[in-house]
């Protein structure tokens, strides 16, 4: 080849080299963009005008991080609705306007639906240093706030005209909220012409940073924010704080549970002074909750002299320290406000609170009582805001920063108000896809699976990755070493990541891990139990079998398979088993804990519509089902053209999953069958006796003839632990309840005992056989 020609070559092969580091620069560019790590270095002749511009932006940027954090993370308010009643979507509390984060919006749901204007902490489509990104987030409201403030700092360069010429380009603001500070770049091109010796420059941009840990205070504030979410404990301490200020006194709150006898005197409350009794004298004690995460957490000591209720005191003090995540945050502080602001408060449908006289209508126990019982049982509708403050004492080199949200408190009925969380005015949630090659994080991740009981390789498990979002990282496979592997990259994530083990079969498991930038390899390792499908089988024991195990003394445990008897053909057992948790990852087991047990030769067992109504509304009140949930069965059962459904008793199908480990079971019995309780007449004395003898004489009361249809006469209330060995070695387990007798006379219906008072001192009887 001649030299003309590879010279040529040469250089087209250079343009193509170049060419192609401009384009993946671009790229990259785009993906992310990294601030300048500071200012330009500029000549000492226009050093004054720069330094002018970067204090100007300090100063500005300060004042926008200072709005924010008064804000709730807004420095500008805009489609909020400001009411002065517990419908405001904004808490004021002057000089801050604070938007609730949570909050009732009582116009749709029975009682209304839980919303927020929790605002994201990134832009969108910006790199973010946690999965928050969105619009009308707080870096946007800061930049904007910036971009809007800083001519009035600048001042159309007031001070330099005559020593300067300054030709101005257009102004743009930007920020990157790091670990521990954040900074802000103000890209504002600026041609300088230095008068005096004609010298030019050009300064295309100002950086100033913050020492304001925004991002842990925003990941504190979410996991509060997400606690309040998932566990209501603001409503369950202003409910215990309820209990203990209330009483059958005027001067007390109404109570939540009270019954008054042999007194015509009734107690009255006025709404209004009850609610100045909450405002004043007992809300304030919800400042008392300590956030356990943070670096201010200091034990509450009690206060009181009386030893029998220092346990009482103590055990609410202990209810008040809340842990809302795994996290740390040992730099910050957080502090519960209650602002003594109006509160919406409801109890019964009059301004006078009032007892109710029991009407005994036709049960004839109540009618002993009817002159001289009053029910002192209120339900309390309450809404009211708090704030919570997050302070960062080492910043602004030392001044501190504070960062407030508002959260609304909601209680209908004595019951926490809870659902899924409505976002709105937010814009459209971050369309970052974890799945992109470009957002994950050049590291090389192992992953191992293996059985946990046989300790073998376990292959097609499914791994994912959570971080905000779930990202399906891939199957493992058999490997030529006999190993069961999956190798790959996954997502950045820099809090909150999860990585998730999945295969049918098995109880699901997961670790912590956040994946954050660098190239050092990775190896996790997880066994998973195999679920082991066991047959269940539920027998009885009687007071006879109690006794006769009990009277043989050290030979008692050769009676325990013996003291046992069938169900009848009337009575079908209700059975509840929930596996404990030794780590929050893992799944549920069994995945459905509950059956109905009926005996072999008993037929179908029949359900009424109104019956599965009322087991749907009690998951739903025990929070097991969404309100959503909840509304798809009630309109699928109000659907059925049938009053009853049938289901067919077959033992074989009483099975369920189970893996090693601790276990809960909450059985009851249930009786179907005709029950009678005869006629009685009693004398009794309306009011106390005096040295033995009933002033005005003693009174006749009939007790009618009553008959009933349907009786919890037993059950179980126990925990037990299967050993690897129980679990796999057998194939049937055989609970046990206790049965009681059915009352057959006004005394017995009197003494009927719940099952956890029947089973004291009896649990032992109740151990599972593994078979």
């Amino acid at each position: 080849m001649k030299k003309s020609q590879i010279t040529i070559v040469v250089i087209v092969a250079l343009i193509i080299i170049l060419v192609g580091a401009v384009f993946f620069y671009t790229k990259s560019s785009l993906i992310k963009v990294k601030p300048p790590v500071q200012n330009l270095e500029v000549s000492d002749n226009v050093k004054p005008i720069q330094d002018f511009v970067v204090e100007c932006l300090d100063s500005v940027s300060k004042q926008a991080l200072i709005a924010a954090g008064n804000n709730g993370g807004f420095t500008n308010l805009t489609n909020v609705m400001v009411r002065p009643d517990h419908t405001s979507e904004v808490l004021i509390f002057e000089p801050q306007k604070i938007p609730y984060w949570y909050y009732l919006d009582d116009k749709c749901g029975q009682y209304g639906c839980v919303k927020t204007k929790k605002p994201p902490l990134c832009k969108d489509n910006e790199e973010c240093v946690v999965v928050s990104n969105g619009k009308n987030s707080i870096q946007e409201s800061m930049n904007k706030y910036v971009e809007n403030n800083i001519d009035t700092c600048i001042n159309d360069f007031e001070s330099f005209k005559g020593i300067f010429d300054i030709k101005k380009g257009k102004k743009s603001v930007r920020s990157v909220i790091k670990d521990e500070s954040i900074s802000f770049i103000l890209d504002y091109p600026l041609d300088i012409t230095y008068r005096s010796t004609n010298e030019k420059i050009n300064i295309p941009y100002f950086y100033t940073a913050h020492n304001v840990k925004l991002k842990e205070i925003y990941m504190l504030a979410q996991d509060i924010f997400q606690a309040e979410l998932d566990t209501q404990f603001l409503e369950t301490n202003t409910m215990n704080l309820i209990t203990i200020y209330s009483g059958i006194d005027p001067e007390m709150l109404p109570p939540i549970a009270g019954l008054q006898f042999f007194t015509a005197q009734r107690v009255f409350w006025t709404r209004s002074k009850v609610k100045d009794l909450m405002i004043n004298d007992v809300l304030p004690f919800i400042g008392l909750i300590r956030i356990m995460n943070t670096g201010d957490i200091y034990p509450i000591n009690p206060r009181g002299t009386d030893a029998d209720y220092i346990a009482l005191e103590e055990g609410i003090y202990r209810s008040m320290m809340i842990k809302v995540s795994e996290n740390n945050y040992y730099g910050l502080k957080a502090n519960i406000i209650y602002p003594y602001s109006d509160i919406y408060l409801r109890i019964g449908d009059s301004e006078v609170i009032k007892p109710d006289s029991m009407d005994p209508g036709d049960n004839p126990v109540m009618k002993m009582f009817n002159v001289f019982l009053h029910d002192y049982s209120f339900k309390y509708d309450i809404t009211y805001p708090v704030i919570v403050r997050i302070s960062d004492p080492k910043a602004f080199n030392g001044e501190g920063y504070d960062f407030s949200i508002a959260l609304e408190t909601n209680i209908r009925q004595n019951v926490p108000v809870k659902g899924n969380i409505t976002v709105i005015n937010l814009g459209p949630s971050a369309t970052i896809d974890l799945e992109s090659e470009e957002q994950k994080v050049n590291r090389t991740i192992t992953f191992k699976t293996h059985d946990k009981h046989t300790k073998k390789p376990l292959v097609d498990v499914i791994v994912y990755y959570r971080c905000g979002t779930q990202f399906v990282v891939g199957l493992t496979a058999l490997t030529e070493d006999n190993e069961a592997m999956l190798v790959s990259r996954m997502p950045y994530c820099g809090a909150g990541g999860q990585i998730i083990f999945e295969k049918i079969g098995y109880m699901s498991n997961g670790i912590e891990y956040n994946n954050l930038e660098g190239i050092d390899g990775k190896t996790f390792e997880m066994e998973l139990w195999p679920l082991q499908n066991k047959k269940i089988n539920v027998m009885k024991r009687t007071t006879t079998n109690v006794q006769n195990i009990k009277s043989k003394g050290p030979g008692a445990i050769l009676q325990f398979g013996k003291q046992v008897q069938n169900l009848s053909k009337n009575e079908t057992v209700m059975l509840t088993l929930v596996r404990s948790k030794n780590f929050y990852l893992e799944s549920d087991v069994p995945v459905l804990g509950f059956l109905a047990y009926t005996a072999k030769d008993s037929g179908p067992l029949v359900i009424s519509k109104q019956q599965q109504k009322d087991q749907v509304m009690k998951l739903f009140n025990e929070g097991k089902i969404t309100e959503e949930e909840k509304d798809g069965m009630i309109f699928d059962l109000d659907s059925l053209s049938v009053e009853n459904v049938e289901i067919e008793n077959d033992p074989e199908n009483y099975l369920m999953d189970f893996a090693p480990g601790t276990y809960s079971l909450d059985a009851f019995m249930i009786y179907k069958g005709n029950m009678v309780i005869p006629a009685e007449t009693r004398r009794f004395c309306p009011i106390p006796k005096i040295l033995g003898i009933c002033i005005g004489g003693e009174k006749e009361i009939k007790l009618d003839r009553q008959e009933f249809d349907t009786w919890i006469n037993g059950g179980a209330k126990i925990e037990f632990t299967l050993s690897e060995s129980q679990v796999y070695n057998g194939n049937e387990i055989t609970f046990y309840v206790l049965e009681q007798p059915l009352p057959t006379t006004w005394d017995m219906l009197e003494e009927f005992q719940t099952i956890d008072q029947f089973q004291s001192g009896k649990t032992f009887l109740l151990k599972p056989l593994i078979e």
